[in-house]
């Protein structure tokens, strides 16, 4: 737990929140000592805002390398793609970058997740070759994004298919009777 481990911390909305992705970065690394590594399946996501230019691209994969102390990640994700963000992904050799990424070493497989409609979800799954995607999924709105639809046209099509959000941040959780809880 970051909290125990003395990590810098703060608040949001009245809640406890983690430290910044640079301090979890290096903490990791001390974790992965001694031979961890090996026996572990790194995942990183650049914010698909983010994503502006090829060398702020490659800046940014290569800080979630050093930072925690490894060579390759073994899943990477270009994450939040929403219709606004896709022109500019498509223009800015986004999946040349991948690719390039891959065959260089520093990740293993390449990924996204949408934040969007499902139309806009299925022109990404036909972009390039997935190996993954991340996907909103719970049970107050399994169309919400996606949806059902969308995982199940994933796995038709061969990816590797990861639920996030199943409590939508907590707040599904915080609705729960306390018994439930």
């Amino acid at each position: 737990n970051w909290l125990d481990a003395g990590l810098p911390h703060a608040r949001v909305s009245g809640r406890q929140a983690g430290p910044d992705q640079e301090t979890l970065e290096r903490f990791l690394a001390m974790a992965l000592r001694d031979g961890y590594r090996k026996n572990t399946f790194l995942v990183a996501r650049i914010p698909a805002r983010l994503a502006v230019s090829r060398k702020d691209m490659e800046l940014f994969l290569n800080g979630q390398l050093t930072r925690p102390g490894t060579d390759v990640l073994d899943f990477y994700c270009i994450d939040g793609i929403q219709r606004s963000d896709w022109a500019t992904l498509k223009e800015r050799d986004t999946a040349e970058f991948l690719e390039a990424a891959r065959q260089a070493g520093k990740i293993r497989h390449a990924g996204f997740s949408a934040w969007d409609t499902p139309e806009l979800f299925r022109e990404i799954l036909a972009w390039r070759d997935w190996s993954f995607c991340l996907q909103a999924y719970n049970y107050l709105a399994p169309r919400f994004q996606a949806g059902k639809g969308g995982v199940a046209l994933a796995v038709r099509q061969g990816l590797g298919v990861a639920a996030t959000s199943p409590l939508l941040g907590g707040f599904l959780a915080d609705a729960l009777p306390e018994e439930a809880r």
